[in-house]
């Protein structure tokens, strides 16, 4: 998992990681707050275990945000 919000950081943020704190998860995802040395600071990675699913709750997720009156969180 390390490797892959490592990746994740890189890609999105060109920054690398500098704490991990691990939120725990379930039978279909983990869940990480990272630590960078730029804004936001504090990023939430969400690492599906079945990408399926990913894909799935990006869609329901923009969707959302399109009618919510609530900021909801930006999926990459």
């Amino acid at each position: 998992m390390e490797k892959i919000i490592e990746d994740i950081i890189i890609k999105y943020y060109q920054t690398k990681a500098e704490k991990t704190h691990d939120f725990g998860g379930g039978f279909y995802s983990r869940v990480f707050m990272v630590k960078i040395n730029k804004e936001p600071y504090n990023v939430i990675v969400k690492i599906y275990l079945f990408p399926k699913l990913a894909v799935k709750e990006a869609l329901q997720m923009n969707t959302l945000s399109k009618y919510s009156l609530l900021k909801i969180p930006k999926i990459y």
